[in-house]
């Protein structure tokens, strides 16, 4: 009498060697393990599979390898952009479409990105690199190392930009355009053009290539190479002319310079004020110190008026100068122009210098007297 099923002793692990009893042309024979699950496996049965496998050209699609050879896919396709809650990895490479990691965080050592990237918070610390799509963020951007891209790069909001390696690191409507490698660093409503920088401050307005305006309100650069360091409603059109600061200064001219004041101008080349108010140059070369209404007229070149009020170098006088005084008017080229004149006795010459013009005195006596040496 045969032994019942659960009488016998309970096998171990099987291996696949083991032998099987089973009915084959109507005789019990027998077989191995793996031989009955060879052929299990052979009869294309779809509900049966061995393995699964993530194509590398497909996004959101699993192959089960096996009788079956079915494929499960997740709604995705090569074209679709994923959203994530947030996305934590050692290294990240997007080479189309874009990713937007949602309300939280996206935190990689190195990111990678060809087109555009969007998260509430980006951190990595490693290269942080968005192509010409740009990294958009609506909260933190850090990294540890460099941040790069390969177009331009702003901060702050409603600014117009899109020319190549330009950047607006802050503030509101700032304007660089198609402007080429500029730079506003921030404030309000400032725009300028290509290779040029401004600092900050409002409606400050640069129209020349490689300018630079400090910050202030409403200063203007209209030619190249220009500077306008800060103030209010300056303007500097002559090329290579530089304001320093003040209100309503303006230079015309080539190669001129405003230290600072108010309503000072230089309409010639090479000209230079350095303060005061409402002073003008005509003149190449001219020189006003500060004072109020001093005036260099056409064709005095290379004259010069320290300071003082209401004081003229006229027309054709060149090489002239007023030392100090008030509504005083040149009457001579190559003249110095003084209301009065103060020598210190004790450091004139006691002789004569043999050098034409030097002023000496001579001791007579009790009496002194200044002499001219011829």
């Amino acid at each position: 009498m045969g032994i019942k099923i659960s009488d016998l002793p309970a096998a171990t692990h099987i291996v696949g060697f083991e032998d099987q009893p089973f009915i084959q042309c109507g005789q019990t024979r027998q077989t191995s393990v793996s031989s009955v699950f060879s052929g299990i496996t052979a009869q294309g049965d779809a509900r049966y599979f061995c393995s699964t496998n993530i194509a590398g050209n497909q996004q959101g699609v699993v192959t089960l390898g096996g009788a079956g050879g079915a494929t499960v896919g997740f709604g995705l396709s090569t074209g679709d952009s994923p959203a994530f809650a947030s996305i934590t990895t050692a290294g990240l490479t997007l080479t189309a479409g874009s990713l937007a990691a949602g309300s939280s965080p996206l935190s990689a050592n190195n990111i990678s990105v060809a087109t555009n990237l969007t998260a509430s918070s980006i951190e990595g610390t490693s290269l942080l690199s968005a192509g010409t799509g740009g990294i958009t963020t609506s909260g933190n951007l850090s990294s540890g190392r460099n941040i790069a891209a390969t177009g331009s790069a702003y901060i702050g909001s409603e600014h117009v930009i899109s020319g190549t390696a330009s950047s607006i690191l802050g503030g509101v409507k700032n304007n660089l355009g198609s402007s080429a490698c500029a730079v506003i660093a921030g404030g309000c409503c400032n725009s300028t053009a290509s290779f040029s920088f401004i600092g900050g401050g409002h409606c400050n307005v640069g129209c020349g290539s490689c300018i630079v305006i400090g910050g202030g309100e409403c200063n203007s650069v209209g030619n190249n190479f220009n500077a306008v360091v800060g103030g209010r409603e300056n303007d500097a059109c002559g090329t290579l002319s530089f304001i320093g600061g003040g209100c309503k200064n303006h230079t015309t001219a080539a190669c001129s310079t405003i230290a600072g004041g108010y309503q000072n101008e230089v309409k010639s080349n090479a000209g230079t004020i350095g303060g005061g108010k409402q002073n003008s140059i005509n003149a190449t070369l001219g020189t006003v110190g500060g004072g109020l209404n001093n005036t260099i007229c056409d064709g005095a070149n290379a004259s010069f008026i320290a300071g003082g009020c209401c004081n003229t170098v006229k027309c054709t006088h060149s090489s002239s100068a007023i030392a100090g005084a008030s509504y005083m008017d040149s009457v001579s080229a190559n003249m110095l122009h003084a209301c009065t004149l103060y020598l210190m006795s004790s450091a004139l010459p006691t002789s004569d210098t043999g050098v034409a013009g030097v002023v000496w005195k001579c001791v007579c006596g009790s009496n002194t007297y200044l002499m001219l040496s011829q």
